[in-house]
This record gives structure tokens, sequence and C-alpha cells, in this order.
């Protein structure tokens, strides 16, 4: 999830000497302490040593901020100039990452600390309305001139799909009075749904869940729940018609439409995605008539009793062994984020945490780090570990390839894969490493959880592209619509869906990550994709793939894709080949357990 970036020598050395002593042949490692209050990130050493050279690194970022102010018409005026503007803008890109992550990571660990929060928000609002004379300017140089400008300057070379993604952008560019007005009145327009949900949440459990019995009769609903719902449907309701509005603004139908260009997505690409996913849903109906079978007293009670539970120290054992086979530098960089010595790692629990899990970090910035509400021992817990492992290491893998941080953020299809694909290597490892049937049958239905996860991801796209799209069309979003919008869309994809429409209130990305749901579908296809290519050939796909999370997103989408892993995403056959190990296991998953 999220923005990163990372921080100084000394944060350096604390990676590499932790891999060196992960690796050391002669020493066995420390043991790993058992208690996950022990897991605490160590601000001072993570982001700065105390609140006077926090201070103090905020005016130097706002000095970089005005320097490069001090360019505003000037940028494209010379090669001198355009280079020292865009030096300049990465250096302030780092330089903001450090200190939002440093404060939003305070508000996780404390929702209760809005200053925080406000402090994160407010800082990103006023960066971003001083610098956003930038884009437009950069939009006005056609490729001839850079072209021309790069064989005099020639360091403007790897700048030049910064360049092009705002000339991309140029005719959904505003004047730059107006790109200022907005930049500056984000957070008030479209910045406060993520914590009023966040609020509801901490108020109780999930307002999506069916009616609960209240004293008021057989299956009445509960006031509080109820309320609840209005709430997010309310302020669901607001966010995406602000968003629209403003899409709307910059030239797009609505804000979906706009989201998707930001992806390289076209909305009939995806729209075709949706169909090749809703007549393949039978494999995913399979898989909930396999798992509804457990329901029976005897088959749940085994289920339940082959659930795993993991010590913190077997977890993360878990992890790190699962991913081995990514290679030693992916292996280097895990040890040094899970070794609680480097302060990296926050699931100690406790009251007003943030429920989502996150890793997060910024090359040039600060070193990754990784937060999750709690470590209970589930199963569950060890899955997020490995998924949001699978973000920290890629901030680090950025970071020791000199990745620019213009080129950081890419496409969170992209960066969910790499979280993805973890989830999968998890479950199959333990899998094939289990000899008890009733705990290899969790574990094969772990995977094929993962499997057929696209028809999921596919359902909740629909879902919130189809809300957006209302929103324009000013159609109501109450609570009963909302109900009936996700049942219509779940239906295409899954038989169970139907019976929960009111899911759709425990999407939390819907408030907390604004349409960005549609990256868990491609992601979840090509961590498949993935997968099938490591399982064929692991000496030949892990190299590939290592590349694609060191290159950093310097060229489109699709051209990463082609380049690094040969894939394709509106190719017809992508879908059928992502596919293939949910269709390979699925009739392993169907066969009733041994003694039945």
């Amino acid at each position: 999830m999220g923005t990163s970036r990372r921080a100084g020598w000394v944060a350096l050395v604390a990676v590499c000497v932790a891999g060196a002593r992960a690796q050391a042949p002669a020493r066995s490692p420390a043991p790993l302490p058992a208690d996950p209050a022990r897991y605490r990130i160590d601000f001072a050493r993570v982001f700065f040593p105390n609140a006077a050279a926090e201070q103090a690194d905020r005016l130097r970022l706002l000095e970089d901020v005005a320097a490069l102010q001090r360019l505003r018409g000037r940028v494209a005026s010379s090669p001198t100039e355009l280079l020292r503007a865009l030096e300049l803008s990465n250096r302030v890109q780092a330089r903001l990452a450090r200190h939002f992550i440093c404060r939003h990571l305070h508000y996780l660990l404390d929702t209760s600390d809005a200053r925080s929060e406000e402090a994160a928000t407010s800082l990103a609002a006023e960066v971003g309305r001083r610098i956003s004379f930038l884009e437009p300017e950069l939009a006005r140089i056609d490729s001839a001139r850079l072209k021309a400008w790069t064989a005099r300057e020639p360091r403007l070379g790897r700048h030049r799909f910064e360049v092009e993604r705002a000339r991309r952008r140029a005719s959904h560019l505003l004047v730059a009075r107006d790109e200022e007005l907005l930049a500056g009145l984000g957070p008030l327009l479209t910045g406060w749904q993520a914590e009023m949900h966040q609020a509801v949440v901490d108020a109780g459990p999930p307002a999506g869940d069916a009616a609960a019995p209240s004293g008021r009769g057989e299956g009445a609903e509960d006031p509080s729940r109820a309320l609840r719902r209005d709430m997010q449907a309310f302020s669901l309701a607001r966010l995406a018609r602000a968003r629209n509005r403003l899409a709307r603004l910059r030239g797009f139908a609505d804000a979906s439409e706009e989201a998707l260009f930001d992806l390289r997505l076209r909305p009939d690409d995806v729209r075709r995605m949706l169909d090749r996913l809703a007549a393949a849903s039978a494999l995913n109906r399979r898989f909930e008539r396999a798992r509804a079978a457990r329901r029976t007293p005897a088959v749940a009670q085994s289920y339940a009793e082959a659930a795993p539970r993991f010590t913190l120290p077997q977890a993360i054992g878990a992890v790190r062994r699962a991913l081995a086979p990514l290679g030693a530098d992916y292996g280097q960089e895990l040890a040094a984020l899970l070794d609680p010595a480097n302060g990296r790692v926050d699931l100690a629990g406790g009251a007003h945490r943030a429920s989502l899990a996150t890793g997060w970090g910024f090359p040039g910035s600060q070193p990754a780090i990784l937060y999750m509400p709690r470590f209970d021992g589930s199963y569950a817990d060890v899955d997020t570990m490995a998924h949001e492992a699978g973000h920290a290491v890629h901030f680090q893998l950025m970071g020791r390839a000199g990745v620019l941080p213009a080129y950081v953020d890419g496409p969170g299809y992209f960066t969910e894969t790499f979280g993805m694909l973890n989830q999968l290597l998890l479950a199959d490892d333990l899998l094939r490493r289990e000899a008890d049937p009733a705990r290899r049958r969790y574990y094969l239905e772990r995977l094929l959880t993962w499997a057929v996860y696209p028809f999921a991801a596919a359902e909740n796209a629909a879902l919130e592209l189809t809300i957006y799209r209302s929103a324009a069309a000013g159609e109501p979003l109450t609570p009963h619509a909302l109900d009936a919008l996700a049942r219509e869309a779940g239906a295409r994809f899954s038989d169970g869906s139907a019976r929960r429409p009111g899911r759709w209130a425990d999407l939390h990305q819907l408030w907390t990550n604004p349409l960005y749901v549609t990256n868990y579908l491609y992601a979840s296809l090509l961590a498949l994709a993935s997968y099938e290519q490591y399982a064929r050939d692991p000496v030949g796909f892990v190299p590939r793939y290592l590349a694609l999370m060191r290159g950093g997103f310097d060229a489109p989408p699709d051209e990463l894709l082609r380049r690094h892993l040969g894939v394709d995403l509106r190719d017809p056959a992508f879908v059928a080949g992502a596919l293939r190990l949910l269709e390979r296991r699925l009739a392993e998953l169907e066969r009733p357990p041994a003694g039945e």
C-alpha cells in the first residue's frame, strides 16, 4: 500500500550489516523475540533522531521547494533550467516522502493522533500547491526539443519519461492558477472520508455484516449498524461526486475514467477483462461449492483443528523460507526488514491502531518499514506479513538500484503483484512441506483462495466503477442502492456474493484508497501468471522478475511487462494462462477427505 522512500547512509549500513549477519556461515543468527510487543518502529533510527532534526529537515524541504519555485516560467527555457528543475523536483519528492510517511505512521499507530495525520496531509498539500506549476511547464516540451536538449545535456536522458508523462496529461491540465488552487484544496475535498471510515470501523463491528438480532424481533437490524451503514454510504456518495466533479474539470467523463487513464488502462480493456473472468467464473463457483462442503459439522471441526498457529519466530521463518528462491539480494533485504534490532517492523497491537497493514518506504528517503495492526499467530497474519514484506523489499531493491524518486510510484497492479506472488509462494511452500493430510488440505485451500482471488477482485472492481458511474449519472447511493449494485456485480462472478450484498461496507479501499481496487484485479492475474512462469522455469524467471522490481517505472507499463515477463494484458489468452493453477489444483480440493 501507499507511498514510500529511503533514508541516508546510516540506514543503508544497517540494512547491509543485518543482511551480512543473516548470511554469515560461522555464526547462527540470534534468536528472534517471540513477543510481538518487541517489534516496534524505531522512529529515531528510521526517520529523525529527534523533533529538532525533523523540524530542521522540514525547513530544508521548504528551501528546496522555494528553489524550485524560483524556476517558475523558466523550466522549458533551456536544458540547464530543465535539468535543475527535475533534480530539485526529485529531491523534494524524496524529502516530502520521509516526512509524510513518518507523520502518517504515527497516525496508523494511534488513530486518535489526528494532529499527525493533519501534519502529513497539510504538508503534502502545501508542497503540491507550490510546485503544481511544474507539470504544465514540462508538458510543453515536445519530443524533438527534449531529444535536442538531451544531446547537449546527456544527464537529461534519465528524466525522459518524466517529461513524457507530463506531456501525456497535457490536454487534462488546467491553467497554473487552477492547478495550484486544486492542489491546496485536495485534502478538504476528497481527503476526509478515509478518516471518517476509520472512525466508523473503530466504533464497532463491520457495517456490512448481515443484520444482527437486536432484541426487536427475528433478524431485526442493530440500530448502531444501520447508522454506520448510513454514514458510510453518505461519505462514499460525497467522495464519488467530489472526485467526479474534479475529473470533469480535467476533461474526463468521471473519476473512474481518470483513474484508468493514470493506470494506462482503457475502459474497454477493463470491460473485456471483466467479461473474460465472468466467462470463466464456473471455476470460482466450483471452488465455492468445495469450500461450502466444509460446513458439515465433522468437516468444519476437522478443518478448524487443522488451522495452524504460528509463534512470531515461526512466522518470520516461514516467510523467509518461502521467499528464499527469489535470491540472495531479496533474502538479504527481507532479513534486514524483519530483524527487530533494526526497528523497521511494528506489529505490537493495542488500542487505536489503524486496521490496515502496509509495507512502505521510499528510495533516497528512509528504509522501508512494515506495519501490521497486530500479530496473533493466525495464518492470515503470516499471509499479511508475506504480502506487505513484498512491498517493503520492492522499495529497498529500487533504492539499491538508484531509481529516481520520480520513477518510484507506478501502477498499483505492479506493486500489488509483488505482494500477491509472495502469498502464493508462502502457501505453496507450506503445502509442499506438510505431511499431515488435514493440514495439507488447509494449505491447499489457502493456495486456491489466492488462485480464485481474480474473481473477487473483478467483483470489487466492477462494483467501484459502477458506483462512480452511478454517481456521475446522478443516481442515489443509499445503503439499499449500494446493496443492489453489489448484488449485481457479484452475481457475474460468484454464487455466494448475492447472499452478502452489504459487503460494500467492508471494502475499506472505497474510502482509504479510492479507485484502487482495479489494481487488485490485474495484480492477482499477474501474480498467477508470474507463479506459473516461476513453476516452469525458476532459474530463468527470478532474474527477470527481480529486474522488474529493481528498475522502477521509467517506461509505460505495457513495455515493462513485455520486457521482463513477456506478458500482454490485452491478449485473450492471458486470463486462461493465469488461471491454469486453479484448473490444475481444484479437483484435488473437490475430492472428499480420507475417511469421509
